[in-house]
């Protein structure tokens, strides 16, 4: 059953990884050309707000990827390694960077008189989610070096 798992979760990280793709590909460009369109006096944004909107939706690959390897870590039973631990640092940094982007965009936006407020509060709630997703990764980072020291710890007396 725990088997069967595993599979059903990597199956629906890689369709989120391809709806990520698409969303990068095909809906942002439109989006940010239709708002440049819409609103010509903030045309010049245009660039920048899309790069930085892929740019986070790239984080979110890189954190979906790092957690596909993390699961297959899991099936071999080799998540109780030092290895892991870089891999759950580079998840972090992902969620931290992708907070750091996003609080930048909002900067960007309201310095160019081109915050919404709609826009401003989903931009505070994607900056305190990746905040609090980063601090949790931090703690379970935390229990899993304790448990790697008590594995090896149990794998020399045996």
């Amino acid at each position: 059953m725990e088997h069967l798992a595993r599979v059903i979760l990597l199956v629906v990280i890689g369709v989120f990884l391809v709806v990520a793709l698409a969303v990068q590909i095909l809906l942002l460009p439109h989006l940010a050309a239709e708002s440049a369109t819409s609103w010509p006096e903030i045309a010049y944004l245009e660039a920048p707000v899309l790069v930085t909107a892929i740019a986070i939706v790239a984080c979110a690959e890189v954190v979906l990827v790092i957690l596909a390897r993390l699961v297959l870590l899991t099936d071999s039973d080799r998540i109780f390694t030092r290895a892991s631990l870089r891999w759950v640092d580079a998840m972090t940094g992902c969620f931290v960077l992708a907070a750091i982007l996003a609080g930048g965009l909002g900067i960007g936006l309201r310095a160019n008189d081109a915050l919404n407020p709609g826009i401003g509060v989903m931009l505070c709630a994607g900056i305190a989610g990746c905040a609090a997703v980063a601090l949790l990764l931090i703690v379970m980072r935390g229990l899993l070096v304790r448990a790697t020291t008590m594995r090896d710890d149990l794998a020399e007396v045996v």
